[in-house]
């Protein structure tokens, strides 16, 4: 559904596939609003992960999106305590 481009994270690139987002959102019943959101956070979540010298965690980076779509702060991924060896990023 969306794709972090790596190497990016300083000025993160996202892809999305707006078919697949659609398909998914239609089997959840959720809105293409919600799905598109969730996407995107979901590979910010990758992005934050490799600012962080980090290897990319799935499970993770979904935790973060659902974190974030139901407001639940804060987010674990961004309680960390250092980005490149620079103070947290919260």
């Amino acid at each position: 559904m969306g794709l972090y481009v790596n190497g990016t994270y300083s000025k993160p690139c996202i892809l999305l596939c707006l078919k697949s987002i659609r398909e998914a959102c239609d089997e959840y019943e959720t809105g293409i609003d919600c799905g598109i959101q969730t996407t995107i956070v979901h590979e910010l979540g990758h992005a934050i992960q490799q600012a962080r010298d980090e290897e990319f965690d799935e499970d993770e980076a979904e935790e973060f999106a659902y974190q974030y779509e139901y407001g639940l702060f804060p987010l674990t991924l961004l309680e960390k305590e250092k980005v490149h060896g620079k103070e947290k990023i919260t």
